[in-house]
């Protein structure tokens, strides 16, 4: 991955490497403590997506979401609600 542009971390981000990237969204985390992307992207065009991808309450409707991103709605997911399916394995959680 060393040919693709550093766009920075969480706290330090490069709002003018995404800009020059000209992306149709951007992945952020929820956490995120204000709205710069938001301010800087948006106006360009580029829609922020926030998510968690960690807390099992939300995983269904992040999931949903992606699915519907991605253009993949009619796919059935790799994992249900209380559980997980990795390599033919079923985990409970």
């Amino acid at each position: 991955m060393n040919d693709r542009p550093d766009i920075g971390e969480t706290g330090e981000v490069n709002l003018e490497v995404i800009l020059s990237l000209k992306p149709q969204l951007v992945f952020a985390y929820t956490n995120r403590p204000d709205h710069t992307l938001e301010d800087k992207l948006e106006p360009a065009g580029i829609q922020v997506i926030r998510m968690n991808n960690y807390l099992p309450d939300q995983m269904d409707r992040e999931t949903e979401l992606l699915g519907k991103i991605f253009q993949k709605e009619d796919q059935e997911p790799d994992f249900y609600p209380g559980s997980m399916k990795l390599n033919n394995c079923s985990l409970t959680v």
